[in-house]
């Protein structure tokens, strides 16, 4: 499993992140605070509100994180 943070600052990011997650093959879990949200669920991570750090927890293979991270990069904490 790979961990990084991420803060969003529109509904825009939002919806590009979701757009990303949605292509890859592994699990995508946000979690913020005791909230816990599938990173693929637009409305979940909406619930998790903006300019708030969150954890992105990634399971799948080490290849296909390297390619998610580097297109999330813009977003990272």
């Amino acid at each position: 499993m790979n961990q990084f943070r991420i803060v969003f600052g529109s509904i825009q990011e939002i919806e590009q992140f979701v757009r990303i997650t949605t292509g890859l093959q592994g699990d995508v879990s946000v979690v913020a605070g005791d909230q816990f949200q599938d990173g693929k669920a637009i409305l979940g991570l909406l619930s998790l509100g903006l300019h708030r750090p969150l954890q992105v927890a990634y399971t799948g293979t080490n290849e296909e994180f390297d390619v998610f991270f580097q297109s999330v990069a813009p977003y990272c904490a």
